[in-house]
């Protein structure tokens, strides 16, 4: 049988914190794999193992508001 979380019980982030390549060098593994974007200029790179226990970015770059689901 399945069961269904209710609405709500996985929380988006909502205010995304990034560091910098060098940074994040220092607890990501080399080949975790990342969902990147770039939007006017702006990158960003989005851990899936995060992704995974969130599902749901809210984020701005280049100017517009997006969400990135996972």
């Amino acid at each position: 049988m399945y069961r269904l979380l209710p609405r709500g019980a996985i929380p988006a982030i909502t205010e995304p914190r990034f560091v910098s390549a060098a940074e994040a060098d220092a607890f990501l593994a080399h080949d975790e794999p990342v969902l990147g974007l770039v939007i006017e200029g702006e990158a960003r790179a989005y851990s899936l193992w995060q992704l995974d226990h969130h599902e749901v970015v809210n984020d701005r770059a280049g100017g517009k508001d997006f969400a990135v689901t996972w």
